[in-house]
């Protein structure tokens, strides 16, 4: 679905035709009645003069750039499939445009413009084999055709590429604490063996042999390491966001995935902590509400790792990110169920208990809370609840005395109330927050944490914060 809708995107980019609005700006009349009659670059620089030609071409490559912008921004789990589906449709919508009767240009500019911005280096390459055919033989439709074979060439890698993502252990991520001993062992050993004579060849392949192993065991010992305890909890560096990681006996859950800093990939840190802890799929995803700085790296998420069950609160939003990731989940294969009630699940030899929204005002206040439980530990994620919705959550359910509260709304002064506090003591509190312009976290929520004897957490100075529980 999402190829599709990137293919008609681009389709719809593509058959805005430049030349058409240059020439009636100029004459009045439509490209089709000037010169040969093609909605082309060549064709109006001919009838009108060089820089009207100039326009055209600049129209063009436009057209083509939003085109793939946008498919890359509204499916960014495509990768730069996106980006090639929408150039095959601008390609399409130039060539072919329906409102005049699939009559088009010829779409040199167009395609160059999509194979550059999918693949700058083999996109490249492509357009200079064409140009070198059309230069020593000067006929067009040749250029074209040799051109396309390297542009084939470029699926070719990307789809070998999407193939050899889906084995197991097709990386690895510096998220396992061990790889960074293992490359040092790696340099010494080649050093080594560099150094030491004789010169024969046979010891850099047993120092190959040697590397993989070690690599092996590295990558075998770094699973254990984060899932060694009866409960661990991952409040992730994702910046100004949420993503909290949860695994217990060999199951895993994830509250949130979203940052609003356009440099952290939410979605991929995600993923990388759940390959390193060899998660092979995701029994919950949960999304406490719909706001952009905790849904953003879904799509992402979905992309990479396999989602058992998808929990959403059933509630409006009106920036459509809800869509976004019904869609999304819905293409990858994820179970989706809405929360109305309260809801129990449990995770291996954990619980979740999942506290729907409120009946307070906003999209933002009206978030999921979660509740894990492990023996006598508890630990409360609470979105962006505002202190109303807090306040409903402590007089509809029975709280437990908690050990750790990731605190609400990123340390927000309408956030993490006395009342919540007082409630549900907590020891710890972790904030999730990043670079931002609100001032998180406020000193009147962290003044309300200090007064409460809670400790405090933050991904912003700390980074990601591990709770081990045994």
């Amino acid at each position: 679905m999402e190829r599709l809708l990137c293919l008609l995107a681009g389709y719809v980019c593509g058959g805005f035709l430049t030349a058409e609005l240059v020439a009636r700006h100029c004459t009045g009349k439509s490209a089709a009645q000037l010169g040969t009659g093609n909605p082309g670059m060549a064709n109006l620089a001919h009838e009108l003069g060089k820089g009207w030609g100039a326009v055209v071409l600049a129209g063009d490559i436009a057209k083509t750039a939003l085109a793939w912008l946008l498919c890359r921004a509204l499916f960014p789990g495509l990768g730069a499939l996106a980006g090639l589906w929408s150039g095959l449709g601008a390609v399409l919508g130039h060539n072919f445009p329906a409102w005049r009767r699939f009559r088009g240009g010829k779409g040199v500019a167009v395609t160059c413009a999509a194979l550059i911005l999918s693949s700058p280096l083999w996109g490249t390459l492509a357009c200079l084999i064409g140009l070198a055919v059309i230069l020593l033989s000067g006929w067009l439709p040749l250029g074209a055709v040799i051109g396309f074979l390297p542009a084939l060439l470029t699926k070719y890698i990307l789809w070998t590429s999407g193939v050899l993502a889906s084995l197991p252990y097709h990386a690895v991520y510096l998220t396992n604490p061990y790889l960074k001993y293992w490359l040092v062992f790696l340099y010494g050993l080649f050093a080594a063996a560099y150094f030491l004579r004789p010169r024969a060849r046979r010891k850099y392949a047993v120092a190959t042999v040697l590397a993989a192993m070690s690599l092996a065991v590295t990558v075998w010992l770094g699973a254990p390491h984060y899932t060694r305890s009866g409960l661990d909890a991952y409040v992730l560096d994702v910046g100004q966001g949420e993503s909290v990681l949860l695994s217990s006996g060999g199951q895993f859950a994830l509250v949130d995935c979203g940052s609003r800093n356009s440099w952290y990939d939410a979605g991929g840190i995600a993923a990388d902590h759940l390959a390193t802890m060899g998660c092979g799929t995701l029994d919950y995803l949960i999304l406490t509400h719909y706001d952009y700085d905790h849904v953003s790296g879904v799509t992402e998420l979905l992309a990479r790792t396999r989602v058992g069950t998808l929990l959403l609160p059933d509630v409006a939003d009106d920036a459509g990110m809800r869509l976004q990731v019904e869609l999304a989940a819905r293409d990858h294969g994820a179970d989706i169920r809405y929360v109305r009630a309260e809801t129990s699940l449990p995770l291996g030899r954990s619980s979740l208990t999942i506290y729907p929204p409120g009946d307070v005002k906003g999209d933002n206040e009206q978030c999921l809370a979660i509740l894990c439980t492990y023996g006598d530990y508890d630990l409360l994620i609470t979105g962006d609840m505002n202190m109303a919705a807090e306040r409903q959550l402590i007089a509809e359910y029975n709280l437990p005395d908690i050990e750790a509260l990731v605190v609400g709304h990123h340390g927000s002064k309408s956030s993490t109330s006395e009342e919540l506090l007082e409630a549900v003591t907590p020891e710890v509190g972790i904030i999730s927050v990043g670079d931002n312009s609100y001032g998180h976290p406020t000193e009147d929520a962290l003044r309300r944490l200090v007064l409460a004897d809670v400790d405090i957490c933050r991904t912003d100075k700390q980074g990601t914060v591990h709770l081990s529980v045994n």
